[in-house]
């Protein structure tokens, strides 16, 4: 068997062998090659990564709006509970004119008393020439009402009133003088 020897060695290898040969008569094809397979793959990753931060950026400007959606709906309940707090509020003190009064009025005769304040004019300031505000408002309205509205009885919103002026500065002065 004799083999036909032409001028091109490549034409009778087989191809894989026809291509290492390629490779080793011209290695600047290969390079190309090489080039072109690690474009196309830089062109993939590149590809891969830009949808990767579109769909990143789509969810941080979702989260974004979910947030803001968030803040308004809390901004808004705040205001319906507030809104609701003072209706009720309102409603818990309207009727209690009277309530209010016979209080202040107990509150008068207890500053005056010897197991009070010891003032002789009750919640009257002489030295001021009014009606001591700060009284009122810190034991009427701070303590009793509070009180009454969380459904105290009349009798447990004035021991407490009792017992917060008796742990006050101005009763242990004035008793610990006996």
């Amino acid at each position: 068997m004799s083999v036909a020897i032409t001028r091109n060695p490549m034409t009778n290898l087989r191809p894989f062998t026809r291509s290492v040969w390629h490779g080793l008569l011209n290695p600047t094809g290969y390079l190309k090659h090489d080039v072109w397979m690690a474009m196309d793959r830089s062109r993939l990753v590149t590809a891969i990564l830009l949808v990767a931060v579109v769909v990143l950026l789509g969810q941080v400007f979702w989260q974004q709006r979910r947030i803001q959606q968030l803040q308004f709906s809390m901004e808004f309940q705040q205001r319906q509970f507030e809104q609701q707090s003072a209706k009720l509020a309102t409603d818990m003190l309207r009727n209690r004119r009277s309530d209010v009064l016979q209080a202040a009025q107990w509150l008068h005769g207890y500053y005056a008393s010897d197991e009070g304040l010891r003032r002789a004019d009750g919640l009257w300031r002489a030295d001021q020439k009014q009606p001591d505000f700060e009284a009122l408002g810190a034991w009427i309205f701070d303590v009793y009402l509070t009180a009454r509205v969380e459904g105290k009885t009349e009798e447990e919103a004035r021991q407490m009133i009792k017992d917060a002026i008796q742990g006050s500065d101005e009763w242990r002065r004035v008793h610990q003088a006996k």
